[in-house]
């Protein structure tokens, strides 16, 4: 299995990874991956800029209290 999630600015924060990390505590692995705004259904979509790669590390930190090996794509 593969849990991961999107970095969408506007939907998921640094709260959302400490309750997200609750939830899957446990698992061997978790990718965090990079918003790629420019491939979206929803036009709405393409004007969010996506978090910096720092903010990624810092969701990365949180989550790797809770998951063995924590990985960040699209950077």
């Amino acid at each position: 299995y593969e849990v991961r999630t999107t970095c969408f600015p506007e939907i998921v924060d640094t709260q959302d990874f400490n309750e997200i990390g609750y939830i899957v505590k446990g698992a061997e692995r978790y990718y965090l991956q990079q918003l790629r705004a420019d491939i979206t259904l929803d036009k709405k979509f393409q004007a969010v800029k996506p978090y910096l790669p720092d903010k990624l590390e810092e969701f990365k930190e949180i989550l790797s209290e809770y998951v063995q090996s924590v990985n960040i794509r699209g950077v």
